[in-house]
């Protein structure tokens, strides 16, 4: 039997962040990005049309993040696991986008397969869940 692919939401403030992310996960299979995202009010939008499996919220850094909008995201997100992908990120900031309501936290210079990886164990995290 075949497995449904793992529906995305991506979300990113930066047009070539998200076009760059679409065309990533695209390349990978059983993978499929169902709604994009640049605002919080799009994101809801796109909650309300959808019913994606994981969100996938990009950020570019610590000095950028507003910790109140990432557990708003975690919110709205509802029971879609919320994958985090930053530019950088210290341990301290790592735990505070985890206790905010992330399920992973990805940085955005490391393998591709760490992001692949993430997304696939947080549907495997929220089945089980």
């Amino acid at each position: 039997m075949k497995r449904r692919p793992i529906r995305i939401l991506l979300i990113a403030e930066e047009d070539l962040v998200r076009a760059a992310l679409e065309a990533l996960l695209a390349s990978w299979q059983g993978i499929d990005v169902i709604g994009q995202a640049a605002t919080k009010i799009e994101t809801v939008v796109q909650l309300q049309r959808i019913q994606a499996d994981v969100i996938l919220l990009s950020i570019a850094g610590i000095e950028n993040v507003d910790r109140n909008l990432v557990s708003e995201m975690a919110q709205v997100c509802g029971r879609a696991p919320l994958v985090v992908l930053v530019m950088d990120c210290d341990q301290e900031f790592r735990s505070d986008l985890l206790s905010l309501g992330a399920t992973a936290v990805v940085l955005r210079t490391t393998d591709p397969s760490e992001l692949h990886r993430a997304i696939a164990e947080s549907v495997t995290r929220e089945s089980r869940g």
